[in-house]
């Protein structure tokens, strides 16, 4: 199965500290090969193997890290 990606946008600004926390929770879930924090846009955009993760996975763990992700129909 291809991998895709996705962006999350994040409700509010993010900054460094909790973009690189966020980057790291990320990156430690199964199936998760790619994640960029775009500052300048509030967004974590996220490359994953749909087989192994899902969307509602990720989304929740970056909300698990004090964020809002925007529900404006990524997901």
């Amino acid at each position: 199965m291809p991998n895709l990606d996705m962006n999350f946008d994040i409700v509010g600004t993010l900054n460094i500290d909790r973009g690189e926390e966020i980057s790291r929770a990320v990156r430690e879930l199964p199936g998760v090969n790619k994640v960029q924090i775009d500052y300048y846009d509030n967004k974590v955009m996220v490359g994953y193997s749909p087989g192994l993760i899902n969307v509602q996975m990720i989304k929740e763990v970056i909300e698990s890290k004090g964020v809002d992700v925007s529900d404006k129909g990524d997901d």
